[in-house]
This record gives structure tokens, sequence and C-alpha cells, in this order.
């Protein structure tokens, strides 16, 4: 993990740069967004629509071995993300500056995933285990979505989704 990244319960922040993802605490009735990306250098926001891959993973908790659903990737809106940063931006934005900031966003919201409870003690006691995000058209995102749940793995394999980020 990137050692200028921290995080808490509600988010993943760079101590370097000052940017954050932080979970959008509003009801779903009230925003769609799942994150939000702030990066106060350049003084702007962006709220996206996630949807989380959970599996059911063995862990040992106080002594005992416990099954626990870990959160071990997201799927975002193809486009999407990157889309809503050139969009705060504005015209003035070049492709290095969008791809770096879409990169440092996917690095928070995996540090921040993978430390958050209960999926911590899985990554922890795992170190070789992924944190992926994936992208899928815009139909299938919200095929999705609209359940409100979160998503297993087997929904990669059906919706042939692109993977865009992992963190070993």
């Amino acid at each position: 993990m990137n050692e200028h990244i921290e995080t808490n319960v509600l988010s993943a922040w760079n101590t370097v740069t000052g940017a954050k993802v932080r979970l959008n605490m509003l009801p779903i009735d009230w925003s769609s967004d799942a994150f939000v990306y702030e990066y106060p250098n350049i003084g702007q926001e962006v709220g996206f629509p996630a949807c989380w891959i959970e599996e059911d993973k063995q862990v040992e908790l106080f002594g005992r071995m416990q099954v626990i659903k870990v959160s071990t990737g997201i799927i975002l809106m193809e486009g999407n993300l990157k889309a809503l940063i050139e969009a705060a931006r504005g015209p003035s934005a070049n492709a290095e500056l969008i791809n770096t900031l879409l990169l440092e966003c996917y690095e928070l919201i995996s540090a921040y995933q993978m430390s958050y409870i209960p999926s911590a003690p899985y990554y922890a006691s795992h170190p070789d285990a992924h944190f992926q995000i994936f992208e899928v058209e815009m139909k299938q995102f919200y095929t999705f979505y609209a359940s409100r749940q979160s998503v297993g793995p087997e929904a990669i394999q059906r919706s042939a989704a692109k993977l865009v980020f992992q963190r070993p």
C-alpha cells in the first residue's frame, strides 16, 4: 500500500496531495453517489456511483475460523469517473493530469476498502490478496446498481467487465 495513504472508517486520504475518497453517507434516494473524490489542491470534488463485489471468505477471528463477507472489488460505470474528473477540471485538463487523478482515486478507493471492517482482517491475514476495480457499460452497470445490493464474482464473468485497477 502507498505509505502516503491513511484511512479511517469513512475515508482514505493521501497525506502528500491532500486528495481524499470518502464514502457518501447520504441515502441512495438523495444521491446515487457511493463515493466522493475530493482533491483540494485543485479545489474540486466529484461524486460517483459504484457497486461492491463481495465474496464469502474464511478468516481466523478471535481464535476461531469464521466466514465473513469481504469486499474484493467494485464495479464502476465505464468511463464515468474519468469523464467526471475531466468535466470538473474543465477545458484546460490535460490527459496526463486526468490519468494521474484517476489512478490516485483508484488507489484511495482500494486502500479504503481493504482497511474497512469487516474486510480488514482478511486483507491483514492474506497480504497477497487483490482488490480490483472493474468497469462495465452503462446498461450493465445499472442492472447491478438497481438491485442496491453487492454482487458476487460471478457478475464479473457474466458482464465481461474490464479490469481497470488491481491492488495486490
